[in-house]
């Protein structure tokens, strides 16, 4: 994988299979002329040289955290449509599962949104308009995600910032309070059920000695 570094790639996922490499272009063509500038690279290299390497596909944007769990949006494709596979969302209580997936995929559509406005300004020299979904603006804002060293930040680090603190942490605290009322409304019914159980079983057994 240091050799991949070396051509200034960022690997976000390798096996002996598939190979997931973040090129940092803004644009598609860009992007090949990078991969093909990698590709020929390593293969003068007498130890890479038998390897097949084939770009299968691009992606505009891409969450990804593993093979099961990721999202994103094709590059090169006139459907700009969020494709997504998350195992993550199968692990988590039937009640929030679709709207977990409707967060991810809106999140993630967000982003594409605004870089693609940011491609255009820099293509353009107009200045991009203020955020209007969410009332994202470009001002600072401090986070956690700051710990991340500058080299790993894209142009849409502070957007992803404020979008998180700003827009999506009320929709999920919405969506965790949501989740509480519903486990304390079940826990009610099975403290119910279980009261009825016992009275059903109490006059069964003809009820209170006398």
């Amino acid at each position: 994988m240091h050799h991949l570094k070396d051509l200034g790639c960022n690997v976000i996922f390798a096996n002996f299979h598939k190979l997931i490499i973040a090129t940092e272009r803004s644009t598609l063509d860009a992007a090949e002329s990078f991969i093909a500038f990698v590709i020929e690279t390593i293969k003068q290299k007498p130890l890479f040289a038998v390897i097949q390497l084939t770009p299968v596909e691009y992606w505009r944007t891409l969450l990804f955290k593993d093979w099961y769990n990721q999202g994103g949006i094709k590059e090169g494709t006139a459907d700009k449509k969020v494709i997504a596979k998350w195992d993550i969302a199968l692990h988590l209580p039937e009640s929030i599962q679709r709207k977990f997936l409707l967060t991810v995929s809106e999140y993630i559509l967000k982003v594409f949104r605004y870089n693609t406005r940011l491609q255009h300004a820099e293509q353009t020299g107009i200045p991009m308009e203020e955020d209007q979904e969410g009332g994202v603006a470009e001002e600072k804002v401090v986070s956690y995600m700051d710990a991340v060293e500058d080299y790993k930040k894209g142009k849409d680090h502070q957007y992803i910032v404020r979008l998180i603190s700003e827009f999506f942490s009320q929709k999920l605290f919405t969506v965790i309070q949501d989740l509480f009322v519903r486990k304390d409304d079940k826990d009610l019914e099975a403290q119910e059920f279980q009261e009825e159980i016992e009275e059903l079983e109490y006059q069964a057994n003809g009820g209170a000695d006398g």
